[in-house]
C-alpha cells in the first residue's frame, strides 16, 4: 500500500492511527537528512523525473523533484541490530553472568514502513511525452533559475510492507503477552 501526503506531520498521524488500529508498533530504524522541507539551494541534489529505486517507487508525471529525506521504520520485533557475541579469551567465556532463556525479543520480522520525502517543482512540468533531451534542458533551466522564491511542493510517499512473520499480530498479540494497555488507571481511594 503506497500513500502520498502533503506534509511529514500528516504522515506521522497516519502511521500513529495505523499502529493503533492494527495493534502493531514500528521503531525508527534508519533516517537520512531528517527535518528538510524546503530547499535553499540545489547544490548536492540530483533532479529526478521518476524514481524506481528502493521500495517506494515514484512514477513519472512530468514534474521534476529532488529527494530530500528518507526514513525506514521496522516492526518492533524486526532484525536484531546489536551483535550479541560473547567474548572468548583463552578457555573462558566473558559474557553476561545472568542466564537468559531468550537473548532478545527480536524475531527477525520483515514488516516495515518506508518513507521518501521529495520537493517537487510544478513550474517546470513537462506536458506530454518527455525525451531525455527535453528533461536535460528543463533540469538545467531549473538549476540556473532556482532561488528561494521558486515554487516548491513538499510530498511524502509512504509505503507499508505488512508481512509480519515469527510473531503474532493484532488482538492475538495482546492475549498472549499477558497484559493489556490501559489509557487510565482507577485509584481505589
Amino acid at each position: 500500500m503506497q500513500t502520498v501526503f502533503q506534509s511529514y506531520s500528516d504522515a506521522e498521524k497516519f502511521i500513529e492511527t495505523y499502529e493503533k488500529e492494527n495493534a502493531q508498533s514500528y521503531t525508527k530504524w534508519h533516517m537520512r537528512n531528517h527535518g528538510i522541507d524546503k530547499l535553499s539551494s540545489m547544490e548536492g541534489h540530483r533532479i529526478w523525473w521518476e524514481d524506481r529505486r528502493g521500495a517506494v517507487p515514484i512514477d513519472f508525471d512530468g514534474v521534476p523533484f529532488v529527494c530530500v529525506q528518507s526514513e525506514v521504520r521496522q516492526c518492533h520485533q524486526g532484525k536484531d541490530k546489536r551483535k550479541r557475541k560473547e567474548e572468548i579469551v583463552g578457555d573462558h567465556v566473558y559474557g553476561s553472568s545472568r542466564r537468559r532463556i531468550q537473548a532478545t525479543k527480536k524475531m527477525n520480522c520483515q514488516a516495515s514502513i518506508r518513507m521518501k520525502m521529495v520537493v517537487r517543482f510544478p513550474e517546470y512540468k513537462i506536458d506530454g511525452h518527455a525525451s531525455q533531451w527535453k528533461k536535460r534542458i528543463v533540469s538545467n533551466k531549473l538549476r540556473e533559475e532556482f532561488s528561494a522564491s521558486t515554487q516548491q511542493d513538499f510530498r511524502v510517499y509512504l509505503k507499508i510492507q505488512d508481512n509480519h512473520e515469527g510473531h503474532m499480530v493484532g488482538e492475538d498479540n495482546e492475549i498472549t503477552s499477558g497484559f493489556q494497555w490501559y489509557s487510565h488507571i482507577h485509584s481505589p481511594f
